[in-house]
């Protein structure tokens, strides 16, 4: 028997509206915990993995496989691949590469979604390091298989076998490490690679990074006397912790806009502000941004009064949709417009003063740099919502690149978002 003091009935609001603020605190919480920030990108002293560290790699990888398979030949080249694996200490690893992109000859025959998985270890052979590949499990790396009608190969289980060597850079110290695979490297290497138990050819490229390290880490093999081994330098990014001057400077750009039914372009050959400062919590702020030897190309009866498109102050704001950074501009004024347009010539849109209103955002920061490219363009402004007007009922863009580099007391410094 439930007593009236204790009555769930009138417990179940009060419980409901608990959890529905504690969502509501937590979403807050994650939203702020995401906020993106200007950041020097600091790097660390240099170390090789040791004991039981290790670190994830991905990357890609493109190259031909050709050989002879029931007395006839067979050639797949894949430019599309992808690669995951890991090192680990003294020098191994591992690698799967998932093979896409792939056409074969004969072109009637279709290859069927494969990976090849292998373990790795640095290997050296007079004074020349290698990389070299055994097959993860068993004798094969993996099984080719094919349909199509009229291929000789379809149904069949093409294992591809053996071993594989690839020539790393020998001293240089990279953030992408390219692995050169040719059948000189495996002869040097003293290996060789098979498919269907015969001698084969296989040449290309893997390109990796370190998927489990700051963005901008770098890497490269070692040799250690005995065996190999995985040196590293890791970014450490810190925070800006004051407002830094940037120049602000690109060409060529392109505005554009659709306006009545009518495509309005005007490309000028370069772009700059008088100033731009970082401030600490992901913003930015630029005044006097000017488009320089601006011509309209589109309608081409059509002129600028100046040839030179000047915006009013802006401040920018970070933003990461689908892994990537986003920088979207707006009036620094709420409500004010980017800029005006003034056109002359016989043409229609001569006489009348047109404002530009919105936002435009530019693609970037991927990597530290010294100089950070800011690539602004239709694809951007969709991605990062922003939108760009000319009057009303139009919509418009702005393409081209500028880039961005410390002018304050970080000048000559690698920065990044963090």
């Amino acid at each position: 028997m439930v007593s009236r003091g204790s009555s769930p009935t009138k417990k179940l609001p009060i419980l409901i509206s608990a959890i529905l603020m504690a969502l509501a605190f937590s979403s807050v919480t994650a939203g702020a915990a995401q906020a993106l920030d200007w950041a020097t990108a600091e790097s660390g002293a240099p170390y090789v993995l040791s004991g039981a560290s290790s670190k994830s790699t991905a990357g890609s990888a493109s190259f031909v496989l050709s050989g002879t398979v029931l007395g006839s030949n067979l050639e797949v080249a894949c430019n599309a691949s992808t690669t995951n694996g890991s090192i680990t200490a003294g020098g191994k690893g591992s690698a799967t590469i998932a093979l896409s992109g792939c056409e074969a000859d004969p072109p009637q025959c279709k290859l069927s979604p494969v990976s090849l998985a292998a373990t790795t270890e640095l290997i050296q052979v007079g004074v020349t390091t290698y990389e070299k590949f055994v097959p993860a499990k068993g004798a094969n790396f993996g099984e080719l298989e094919f349909t199509g009608a009229g291929c000789v190969f379809a149904e069949l289980g093409i294992p591809v076998s053996g071993t594989l060597a690839g020539l790393p850079p020998q001293s240089e110290r990279t953030v992408n490490r390219q692995l050169t695979i040719s059948p000189s490297t495996n002869s040097a290497a003293g290996v060789q690679v098979k498919m269907a138990g015969k001698t084969a050819l296989f040449a290309g490229n893997i390109t990796e990074h370190l998927s489990s390290a700051p963005a901008g880490s770098s890497w490269r093999s070692v040799w250690e006397g005995t065996h190999g081994g995985w040196e590293i330098q890791e970014i450490n990014p810190q925070a800006l912790k004051t407002s830094e001057s940037v120049q602000f400077s690109g060409a060529p750009m392109e505005l554009g806009f659709n306006y009545g039914g009518t495509t309005i372009s005007i490309n000028c050959s370069g772009a700059s502000a008088k100033e731009a400062t970082l401030v600490p919590g992901g913003t930015e702020t630029v005044k006097q941004l000017a488009l320089t030897g601006c011509t309209v190309t589109k309608p081409s009866t059509c002129s600028l009064e100046r040839n030179t498109v000047e915006f009013t102050p802006l401040t920018g704001s970070l933003s990461s949709v689908g892994g990537s950074y986003y920088e979207t501009f707006k009036p620094t004024e709420a409500g004010g417009v980017l800029s005006a347009l003034n056109f002359t010539g016989s043409c229609y849109l001569a006489g009348y003063s047109y404002p530009v209103k919105g936002s435009f955002a530019g693609l970037g920061y991927g990597l530290p740099a010294v100089s950070q490219p800011l690539a602004f363009s239709k694809a951007s402004n969709e991605a990062a919502g922003a939108n760009l007007s000319m009057g009303s009922g139009s919509s418009g863009w702005l393409s081209g690149t500028v880039n961005q580099k410390f002018t304050g007391v970080n000048t000559g410094r690698p920065w990044e978002v963090l």
